[in-house]
């Protein structure tokens, strides 16, 4: 075995020891423990107002209605699909917070209050929405409001259902 060789094995084993104490004890515990962690509300700090609220969820679910129909048709009507019921989805919006420093807590009002100050302090009337995959978890869409300028509206990440799944054979 050549020098390179050795040294890249040490450092792979280093690596791997690193990785066991220090992420190994959050990545192989559950996966529902894994995503309350994600899932937890930070709140604001700085230049950016965060004004959270639900959409509610449609009272007709003509779409799940289709989806469910679809996946039993392909199955040849040999499952019975259960759905879960549609439910609201939490989102967040974000817009810059002049004249406050950049460790500022969030103030202790009403989120409608908040919604109102954002737009009001908006220079710019541009909405984008704010959506990732699983990975970016832990880094919230706030983070971009002080360099865009616009108003951001972002889907909270909430934990996945742990029973229904979107369809079950039962």
């Amino acid at each position: 075995m050549s020098h390179k060789d050795t040294a890249a094995e040490t450092e792979l084993l280093r690596l791997k020891a690193e990785f066991m104490e220090k992420k190994a004890p959050f990545y192989y515990q559950s996966i529902s423990v894994q995503q309350a962690k994600g899932a937890a509300d930070f709140p604001a700090r700085g230049r950016v107002w965060a004004s959270r609220t639900t959409l509610p969820a449609p009272s007709k679910s003509d779409l799940l209605d289709i989806v469910s129909r679809t996946v039993c048709d392909l199955g040849k009507n040999k499952e019975h699909c259960t759905m879960p019921p549609a439910e609201g989805v939490r989102i967040q919006w974000s817009g810059y917070r002049p004249g406050v420093s950049a460790h500022e807590p969030e103030p202790s009002i009403s989120e409608v209050e908040k919604y109102h100050r954002l737009l009001n302090d908006a220079k710019e009337r541009t909405v984008i929405l704010y959506s990732h995959g699983g990975f970016y978890w832990r880094v919230p869409s706030s983070e971009y409001v002080p360099s865009s300028r616009a108003i951001l509206t972002s889907l909270v990440v909430q934990v996945a259902q742990q029973e229904a799944g979107l369809l079950r054979p039962n």
